[in-house]
């Protein structure tokens, strides 16, 4: 190779070089920074932003624009493990590695209470780990006054 050539080439592919570090440097810091973020100050229009990302919550949220969150809880640990132990929803717990602070599980009821999902979010990535769908039943129990017992109304 010329000379004069090596003196501008080589320079030129440090340069690419550099710009190429400092820019997957930028973009990984970056989205390290958002995934970072202090689960407690999450609000809630960033977790309906995560959870549209969800296919099946997505179509949830577009057929029942009526939807509220009704119970939010930061996994912990020990909540973890009890939710894979427990008798009911364990689903909702396989998989999920144990650590503090890491998740949110986030419960969705239309206005009519007839139809919801339970949800995890995963704040290390800002996704959705895990989304089911319920069907809702309300029941109510009046008592009866003259016979002093409960009677189910339908």
């Amino acid at each position: 190779m010329n000379k004069n050539i090596k003196i501008f080439v080589v320079p030129f592919v440090f340069a690419i070089i550099a710009v190429l570090i400092y820019f997957a440097f930028f973009f990984n810091f970056a989205k390290n920074s958002i995934a970072k973020k202090d689960i407690n100050t999450i609000t809630d229009a960033e977790i309906i932003e995560v959870l549209k990302t969800n296919t099946d919550v997505s179509d949830y949220i577009g057929r029942n624009s009526d939807f509220s969150i009704v119970n939010k809880e930061i996994l912990t640990k020990d909540n973890i493990l009890k939710g894979k132990n427990g008798k009911s929803f364990q689903p909702v717990y396989e998989g999920l590695n144990l650590e503090d602070n890491r998740y949110m599980k986030v419960d969705l009821t239309n206005a009519g209470g007839n139809e919801g999902y339970m949800t995890v979010i995963d704040f290390n990535d800002m996704s959705v780990q895990k989304a089911f769908g319920l069907l809702l039943f309300q029941g109510s129990a009046n008592l009866n006054s003259e016979s002093g017992q409960e009677a189910i109304a339908p």
